[in-house]
């Protein structure tokens, strides 16, 4: 894994196939809770063969309606979404 800054200053772990065909990931803290306001980011990288399969074992998304304010975890496929936009 490795760590990359964005233009907003919140980091990105990247994780490559080809460093590393297996491995875990946690939030910062994990198994307390993560930094309030936290915009963390993961990208998995595999080779043009590849299938990235990502199991979560245990999730525990904060939701608290009284200050309007919630996590979430988004999970998508960035080529196909290039296709859909450039399309």
């Amino acid at each position: 894994m490795c760590v990359v800054s964005t233009a907003d200053g919140n980091p990105v772990r990247v994780f490559r196939s080809s460093e590393a065909r297996n491995g875990t990931f946690t939030s910062p803290n994990y198994p307390d809770r993560y930094p309030q306001d936290a915009n963390i980011r993961y990208v998995f990288q595999g080779r043009d063969n590849e299938r990235v399969q990502i199991i979560f074992v245990d999730i525990d998304l904060h939701y608290a309606p009284e200050e309007a304010s919630f996590a979430v975890a988004l999970v998508y496929d960035a080529a196909a979404v290039a296709w859909l936009r450039s399309n």
